[in-house]
């Protein structure tokens, strides 16, 4: 599992780095929690979470690949660009579903489980963990998300768009 961006109580690291502990103590497996970005908590010290700090484009990018699903834990999002580069490399997501951006991108996506609480989250884990072909699915979902909604195509047919219905009241 994979967390990107300054990790941050105000972010929601902490809750997340404390789901994930719990999660582990339930649910022994091989999984890991890697943490990407500066540390703005108390550096967690456990065996199944990995801290990177910052990484290069390159090492982020194959980084999302290579995950089951990215961590999104925050409260307060506008946009979430980390979410559509993580569906433009075909993985999933858990994403807090209090976040009203997290939860719209995840229900129109098809690409993300959102979760409030901690048995939801653990469930929404799980859920992955146990059935990668639902993982990959979910991502592909994502992907096709990000290719319709914000291709570069797309994006500027929608500017001209408006730009089109500013000059016609003018």
């Amino acid at each position: 599992m994979l967390y990107v961006g300054r990790v941050d109580p105000a972010k929601g690291a902490s809750e997340l780095i404390d789901y994930f502990v719990a999660y582990k103590r339930r649910n022994p497996s091989d999984l890991r929690l890697v943490l990407l970005g500066e540390l703005l908590v108390d550096d967690p010290r456990h065996p199944d979470i990995v801290v990177t700090g910052f990484v290069d484009d390159q090492t982020r990018n194959d980084a999302l690949a290579g995950s089951l699903a990215l961590m999104h834990p925050s409260y307060f999002e506008s946009f979430a660009m980390v979410l559509t580069e993580t569906f433009a490399q075909r993985r999933p997501a858990l994403v807090q579903q209090r976040c009203t951006v997290l939860d719209g991108h995840a229900h129109r996506s098809g690409g993300a489980l959102p979760y409030t609480g901690f048995a939801e989250f653990e469930a929404a884990a799980e859920r992955l963990r146990m059935t990668p072909e639902l993982a990959d699915a979910m991502g592909e979902a994502g992907r096709r998300y990000v290719e319709r909604e914000y291709d570069w195509d797309v994006v500027m047919a929608r500017y001209e768009r408006t730009l089109a219905g500013v000059a016609r009241t003018a």
